[in-house]
């Protein structure tokens, strides 16, 4: 009796003929009304459908139920029922056969039938589960700071440093929760932790700052802007008056004065003839350092300087791609610098001037700056002399970007005009003049940094 109703296949029947389901699903083909009194027995001689045909046979003891076998032999415990109020039925597999036992499908098979009398589709709810749990992964925090990286991050020039700010200070953070559940309390305690510099890292350092505080803040509000104007339902938790510093407050006023330079002039050669790290680096980080100064261009500029961008002329162009106003600048070399470049000479595929590998822009500041101002304290106490014999005087705290703030200065001492110096360090001009004046002002720059080559030259004491 089982193989013969197995074998045939008919038009489907009307449900409400004898209270079994019209249809499975799409592709399952459809059996005779009659039913089966399911036994393991019974099961196992069930043979497989015809070729590409999947069919149902109905238990005779529990309406709604039966197995379902496919053209290979596998079958699997199936309820299948309309519910009122809809025109397809709603399917269920409840388990494959042998793992899932015959009693236990019929158990499952009355608990769904149950669910769907009182009007609850298993199937619906499971589907509409698995939107929200989609839903939820996709705003939670970790997901939205990989996609703001991604499609928005990645593609500006500061977009490394706002990764790695995510990376280290946010996601260890707010990574699991739902971008909508953050609150302002929550960003503002983290603020706390990271001013104060009690924050832990993943290596159990505790790091940050006032001013790396009010770089994540930064970093946060672009990311949740970003995310507003994507997300009609979303609120930016975070407001004005979060900021831990000042602008005018932080911004930095520092350079190097007369006997700083002729000290960092005198420890850059003992750094080049010192056993300190390998040749190659102490000569690179010496070369940046020097055309640092002579050039008052960014660390990232000169860094990353390639032997293709400078011409025969000695005209340096740096692609507004990698300039930090984004716009196309040329820096007229002097003679001095291009000779401290003609001893960098670059090597590797990567054609970098200032590299170790050949592939790679020097990277090794931290350290070979400290090792730099060893030297530079060793330097001014031979200078300034000390009254206590000491030989060490310890140099004022300063940065490589320092640097570009004294050639600034000295260019105003060597007297250079300040719109023209303004146009050597790559600032945008405001205002009519910036509109109207279309000038490159090369000729103007190249003076005013062979101006700048000889008043360094004078405080150190060197000839070029």
């Amino acid at each position: 009796m089982v193989d013969a109703l197995r074998q045939r296949e008919i038009q489907p029947h009307d449900e409400r003929q004898d209270g079994d389901p019209a249809a499975q699903s799409s592709g399952t083909a459809r059996t005779r009304a009659g039913r089966v009194l399911l036994t393991d027995k019974a099961l196992k001689a069930l043979r497989p459908a015809p070729a590409k045909k999947r069919l149902i046979v109905w238990d005779a003891v529990q309406p709604h139920f039966g197995v379902r076998i496919t053209d290979k032999g596998h079958k699997s415990f199936v309820v299948v029922k309309r519910v009122r109020g809809t025109r397809t039925p709603s399917f269920h597999m409840l388990g494959h056969y042998p793992h899932l036992k015959l009693a236990e499908a019929r158990e499952k098979a009355r608990a769904v039938l149950g669910e769907l009398a009182e009007g609850i589709d298993r199937k619906a709810l499971e589907r509409k589960n698995l939107e929200e749990e989609r839903r939820a992964q996709k705003n939670r925090f970790a997901a939205v700071a990989q996609l703001f990286i991604d499609k928005h991050a990645s593609k500006i020039r500061s977009g490394k440093e706002t990764a790695r700010i995510i990376h280290l200070y946010l996601i260890p953070t707010f990574g699991h929760l739902q971008i909508e559940e953050i609150r302002r309390r929550q960003i503002a305690e983290l603020l706390d932790d990271i001013e104060s510099r009690s924050f832990v890292d993943a290596k159990g350092r505790k790091i940050g700052g006032p001013v790396m505080a009010d770089r994540v803040l930064a970093a946060l509000r672009k990311m949740f802007n970003w995310h507003a104007a994507r997300d009609d339902g979303f609120l930016n938790p975070i407001v004005k008056g979060m900021a831990r510093t000042k602008p005018r407050e932080r911004a930095r006023t520092r350079v190097l004065d007369d006997r700083e330079l002729l000290a960092l002039w005198r420890a850059l050669a003992r750094l080049e003839n010192t056993n300190y790290g390998p040749l190659c680096e102490r000569k690179v980080f010496a070369g940046i350092v020097r055309l640092l100064l002579l050039t008052a261009q960014r660390r990232s500029e000169v860094g990353r300087l390639r032997s293709q961008e400078i011409d025969e002329e000695g005209l340096w162009s740096i692609a507004a791609k990698r300039y930090k106003t984004h716009t196309d600048h040329i820096v007229p070399l002097s003679q001095w610098s291009r000779r401290i470049l003609e001893r960098q000479a670059p090597f590797g595929s990567g054609g970098f001037v200032f590299t170790t590998t050949g592939d790679t822009p020097f990277s090794g500041y931290s350290k070979a700056k400290g090792r730099l101002d060893e030297l530079m304290s060793e330097e001014l106490a031979k200078i300034v002399g000390s009254d206590d014999g000491c030989r060490h005087a310890k140099i004022r705290p300063w940065r490589l970007h320092d640097l570009r703030r004294t050639a600034k200065t000295l260019m105003v001492r060597a007297g250079v005009r300040p719109d023209i110096s303004e146009r050597v360090l790559g600032h945008v001009i405001r205002g009519v003049e910036g509109v109207y004046d279309r000038h490159d002002y090369v000729a103007e720059k190249r003076s005013a940094l062979e101006a700048l080559s000889s008043f360094v030259q004078k405080i150190v004491g060197v000839s070029a």
